[in-house]
C-alpha cells in the first residue's frame, strides 16, 4: 500500500540516513578482509550508521544521548549475532538447545546492557534546537561523502543526490495537530484540526460573536467532511454561540453527554457521549506520525451541572492536551482516583475559567502540565481566572496563557514538539 505520508515518518527518515550512513561505513573498510580486520569493519559500519541518524533523532525528538551514540556501534553487532544465532536455532534441529541458550544469553546482555547505559547519566546529553539541527545536519552529510571523493564521478554524484534526498525528507513539515482556543469573552470554545484535516469544534461560545469568531477560524484551512461540534455541558456562555453557528456553518454532528431539545433544534445528527468512548480516532491506515485519539474521561451518567461537564483527553504522538470544561473539584478528585498516572497532559484546558472552586493542588499534581490555558473576558464580573489558581499553576512552574490578557492561544505540534502562540484580537 502506498501512503504519501510515510515521508514524514521519524522510521522513514531513520532509514534514509541509516542507509547513508552504512554505506559509507562500506566504503571505508571495503579493502577490511582479513578476520581481524572485520570486526573493526563492523564497528566502524555502525557508528557510521549511528552517526548519520542523529540528526533525524535531533530535529524529532529535539535531544540524543551521547552514550547512544558510543554504545550503538558495540550493540548491534551484538544484536545481528544474537539474531543469526537464533535464526541458525531455526535452520538446524540437532543444536538447537544449545544456539537458544547461546542466543538468549546475548539478548540478556543486549538488554541488560542498554537499559545499565540509559539509565546510568554516564555522559551528557547533545540537545539542539531546530535551528541548530541544520548546521548538524549539513557537517555529518559533508563528513559521510568524504569516503567518496577518490570514487568515480558517477558514484560520488550517487552519494550527493541519496544525501541530498535523505536531507529533504528529514526537512519537510510533517503531519501537525492544531489545537485554537478563541478569544470569546467571558466563555469557552476551542477548536481542534487533526492532522488528517477533520476538525472538532469543543463549545461555542455566549452568542453571535463568538460564532463569527469561530467561522471566520474555520475557513483558515481546508477540511475533510462535516465539522463536529462537542459541548462541554449546557451553560450559555459555551453553547450560545450554537444556533448562529448552524445558520453560517450548515450541516455538523453534535456531541453532547445531555441534548436537550432546546440546544439540538434544526441539528439532524446527534450523538451522546460517556466516559469510555473514543470519540474521534484517525482512520486505521494512517501511519503512526499521523494517528491521534480522543477519548472522553467523564461523564459516566446524564446531567447538566458543571461537575457533568465532558472531559476529553487528547493524544498525538507524546503530546497530550486535557480539556476540562466547568468540573468542579468533586470531579477533579474522582478523576485522580480513576485515570492516574493516565490524566498527564502537556496542555491543561484549565476547568471553569480559571474559578476557584476548580483546580485543586491534588489534581494539578496529577496532570502534571507544562502549560495551562484560561478562557475567560476581561474585567469580567466573576473575577475569573481567580489569583489563588494563577498562583497555584505558575509554583509549580506552568507556564499560564489567559485568554483574557493574551487572546486567542494556538497550539500546534508535530505530536513531538510543541508550539504555543498568542494574538489579540484586531
Amino acid at each position: 500500500m502506498i501512503r504519501p505520508d510515510d515521508v514524514y515518518s521519524v522510521g522513514m527518515h531513520l532509514s534514509f540516513l541509516a542507509v547513508g550512513g552504512i554505506a559509507s561505513g562500506l566504503r571505508i573498510t571495503r579493502k577490511s578482509r582479513q578476520k581481524k580486520e572485520r570486526f573493526k569493519a563492523a564497528f566502524i559500519i555502525s557508528s557510521c550508521a549511528s552517526l548519520a541518524s542523529a540528526p533525524a533523532i535531533l530535529w524529532h525528538i529535539g535531544f540524543v544521548p551521547l552514550v547512544t551514540l558510543l554504545s550503538s556501534p558495540v550493540l548491534i553487532p551484538v544484536a545481528s549475532l544474537a539474531l543469526s544465532l537464533s535464526v541458525l536455532a531455526l535452520l538446524t534441529p540437532f543444536s538447537i538447545e544449545v544456539l537458544n541458550q547461546l542466543a538468549s544469553w546475548m539478548m540478556g546482555l543486549l538488554i541488560n546492557g542498554s537499559l545499565i547505559m540509559s539509565s546510568a547519566e554516564l555522559l551528557p546529553v547533545l540537545e539542539a534546537g531546530r535551528t541548530l539541527v541544520v548546521p548538524i545536519s549539513i557537517a555529518m552529510c559533508s563528513a559521510l561523502l568524504l569516503p567518496f571523493l577518490h570514487a568515480g564521478w558517477k558514484v560520488r554524484w550517487i552519494s550527493c543526490v541519496c544525501l541530498f534526498i535523505s536531507a529533504c525528507f528529514l526537512f519537510l513539515p510533517g503531519p501537525r495537530l492544531r489545537a485554537t482556543f478563541l478569544d470569546v469573552g467571558q466563555g469557552d470554545s476551542a477548536l481542534i484540526h487533526f492532522p488528517d484535516r477533520r476538525v472538532l469544534i469543543v463549545d461555542t461560545g455566549p452568542g453571535a460573536k463568538a460564532a463569527a469568531i469561530l467561522k471566520r477560524e474555520l475557513t483558515k484551512r481546508s477540511i475533510r467532511g462535516k465539522p463536529a461540534v462537542l459541548l462541554s455541558h449546557g451553560d450559555r456562555d459555551h453553547t450560545g454561540g450554537l444556533p448562529v453557528l448552524v445558520e453560517s456553518v450548515g450541516s455538523f454532528t453534535l456531541m453532547a453527554a445531555f441534548i436537550t431539545e432546546g440546544i439540538s433544534r434544526n441539528i439532524s445528527s446527534k450523538k451522546r457521549v460517556r466516559r469510555g468512548q473514543h470519540l474521534i480516532n484517525s482512520e486505521p491506515n494512517n501511519n503512526q506520525s499521523s494517528s491521534y485519539r480522543v477519548y472522553v474521561l467523564h461523564p459516566t451518567d446524564l446531567g447538566d451541572d458543571n461537575n457533568d461537564s465532558v472531559v476529553l483527553l487528547v493524544i498525538f504522538g507524546t503530546t497530550r492536551i486535557l480539556f476540562t470544561g466547568d468540573i468542579e473539584q468533586q470531579t477533579e478528585d474522582l478523576l485522580v482516583r480513576q485515570f492516574t498516572p493516565l490524566l498527564s497532559a502537556d496542555v491543561l484546558k484549565v476547568a471553569h475559567h480559571g474559578s476557584s472552586t476548580s483546580s485543586s493542588s491534588f489534581f494539578l499534581n496529577a496532570v502534571q502540565p507544562t502549560s495551562a490555558v484560561i478562557s475567560a473576558g476581561t474585567n469580567n464580573a466573576f473575577g475569573h481566572p481567580n489569583p489563588s489558581v494563577v498562583s497555584r499553576l505558575q509554583q509549580m512552574g506552568v507556564e499560564v496563557l489567559s485568554t483574557s490578557e493574551v487572546g486567542a492561544v494556538r497550539l500546534s505540534t508535530n505530536g513531538h514538539r510543541m508550539k504555543i502562540s498568542s494574538w489579540l484580537p484586531r
